[in-house]
């Protein structure tokens, strides 16, 4: 079964499909095309505007999209001082890697 429902910006979980909102399925999508190597920040988040004000948006961003990953088979791990990396549980989703 493909965890990815790319026409409705849905990620299946354990608890069913969860809807990503845009940020997020953008930064989901950036990540899953990298996926296996380690993305810097300013690849993910380019010269955007803060999110809401917070100079720490995109690490709030991440917190985010790893909360709405929870029970999926995609990982967001963080590499301190050089990026994230999206990991993919190949025995849980086999078409998504």
């Amino acid at each position: 079964m493909n965890s990815i429902d790319t026409e409705r910006h849905q990620v299946h979980t354990a608890a069913g499909w969860r809807t990503l909102s845009p940020q997020l399925w953008r930064l989901f999508l950036s990540l899953h095309q990298h996926r296996g190597h380690v993305v810097p920040p300013a690849t993910l988040f380019g010269a955007r505007a803060p999110f809401n004000g917070s100079e720490n948006w995109g690490r709030e961003s991440i917190r985010l999209l790893r909360r709405r990953l929870a029970g999926s088979p995609f990982r967001v791990e963080t590499h301190r001082c050089i990026g994230y990396e999206l990991l993919v549980d190949d025995e849980l989703d086999r078409e998504a890697a």
